[in-house]
């Protein structure tokens, strides 16, 4: 179903839910995209419970991905607005 994900080499399994989160951030890399927008696309409308849950997805995202997970450099938290992939031109 989905593509796969690797770090430094190396494939990291991602749920269903971190895929479909870290493909719409990628999509939007440099873009702030809040929290209800996220809830929309990975859970669909009617879900509403979506704060803590995606902190919790966002946070395992960091874990899978991040060198630093506590100090985030590819997934930032833009406070009081939402996240952001920052995709630096290499």
């Amino acid at each position: 179903m989905h593509s796969q994900v690797y770090k430094d080499g190396a494939e990291v399994k991602l749920t269903a839910k971190e895929y479909k989160l870290l493909l719409y951030l990628a999509e939007n890399s440099n873009k702030i995209v809040n929290k209800e927008r996220l809830c929309e696309v990975v859970w669909g409308d009617d879900y509403f419970e979506y704060d803590n849950t995606i902190s919790v997805h966002i946070r395992h995202l960091r874990e899978k991905l991040e060198k630093n997970p506590s100090k985030p450099e590819i997934i930032v938290t833009v406070i009081g607005l939402g996240y952001k992939l920052v995709k630096r031109n290499e």
